[in-house]
């Protein structure tokens, strides 16, 4: 299509890989970028190609139409000719689709003119109401920043109705009163006679507060019950409060603040492999190069974890393994350094050749 630059998503390592290694065959690598679905720049683009199923077309509808520009062209693939109608219906209103025939379906494109009647979005990030200009929004390519929260939208997917007026708040209601002088009564002084004035009755207050205090220990009491019940459940369960993500921020500001040795959060199932490659160093003589891209998918920091490397040959042979620890892979300078929550790292392991022929290569996180 004479892009000079095309940016590819997949949810599947495997299939960056081996766009990767295709890029490296054509002599495109400088042109290409990839990405997984969970780290990709969120800017729109000139043409979108989506090959994929009718559901998940379906389904992913507001964020495709995100990434495609106010001039530019979508493409949808992996489509049955039943499933046409609905495809194009989850798309109506923000693309114009070209007639199709038994074979093909249109080439769709941005409705321009949408832009121009678009006069009230919400901010999905602080459901704001935002009043726009229809020629402001054509010029910005349909997106915008909120101006309470700088979140940067497009309007099109969060274009709303002109919002009703605010209720008028109901006034007060009043009582009409009686133009008929009522009769006063007679006004009689009470007497007090000394025996009520000293009548122990009139202190009763003194009582209640007796109670307060009996009762204020035994809530004390309970208190005090509570939190070394909780100690004792935190001294023989520690991994219970540390393994929690979200008491990690007040568990490391202790750690910093008082030195202690709060154990870290650990978990290996969170940290994944997103592409990785193995080929001949190019500098060092008789050595492999492995680069790796790990993500740290949990919710809280951890340390870097031991890679565990096994090398194989053709018939599924061992021929050489190896683990490299964090000090061994990284700079000197980021020996103490953690792996933010999803925070992805690009890692390069050098190794000797083994004397057995390589073809495979498998990668394991341990302890």
């Amino acid at each position: 299509m004479g892009a000079t630059h095309a940016v590819g998503i997949d949810i599947d390592p495997q299939a960056l890989t081996a766009t990767h290694n295709n890029a490296v065959k054509n002599n495109v690598l400088e042109n290409l970028d990839t990405f997984d679905a969970d780290n990709f720049p969120n800017k729109p683009k000139d043409i979108v190609i989506a090959n994929i199923l009718a559901e998940p077309l379906i389904n992913l509808a507001t964020q495709i139409e995100n990434l495609v520009k106010p001039s530019g062209q979508l493409l949808l693939s992996g489509i049955l000719l039943e499933q046409v109608d609905s495809v194009t219906q989850a798309y109506q209103g923000v693309f114009t689709f070209e007639p199709h025939d038994s074979k093909r379906l249109g080439l769709p494109t941005r409705n321009q003119n949408r832009l121009l009647t678009v006069h009230y979005a919400q901010c999905p990030a602080c459901q704001s109401t935002l009043q726009l200009q229809g020629s402001q929004v054509q010029t910005k390519d349909g997106l915008v920043r909120c101006g309470h929260c700088n979140e940067v939208f497009n309007v099109l997917s969060h274009a709303i109705e002109e919002p009703q007026e605010a209720a008028v708040q109901a006034k007060p209601y009043l009582r009409l009163v009686d133009s008929t002088p009522a009769t006063e009564e007679p006004k009689t002084e009470q007497k007090h006679s000394p025996e009520q004035e000293d009548d122990p009755s009139v202190t009763v207050w003194e009582k209640d507060l007796t109670a307060e205090k009996t009762t204020s220990y035994y809530d004390l009491l309970s208190i005090v019950l509570l939190l070394a019940l909780v100690f004792q459940f935190i001294y023989f369960k520690p991994e219970i409060l540390y393994q929690n993500t979200s008491l990690q921020p007040f568990l490391q500001h202790i750690d910093t603040s008082f030195n202690t040795d709060i154990p870290r959060y650990k978990s290996l199932t969170y940290i994944r492999v997103v592409s990785r490659q193995l080929f001949p160093h190019s500098s060092v003589k008789n050595a492999l190069r492995l680069d790796i891209v790990i993500k740290n998918t949990a919710a809280a920091s951890q340390e870097f974890p031991t890679i565990a490397i096994l090398l194989t040959s053709n018939l599924d042979e061992e021929t050489a393994y190896g683990t490299f620890i964090k000090e061994q892979y990284l700079p000197k300078t980021n020996h103490h350094s953690f792996l933010a929550a999803g925070e992805t790292k690009f890692i390069t392991i050098s190794f000797h050749t083994p004397r057995k022929q390589v073809t495979g290569f498998e990668i394991k996180f341990i302890d």
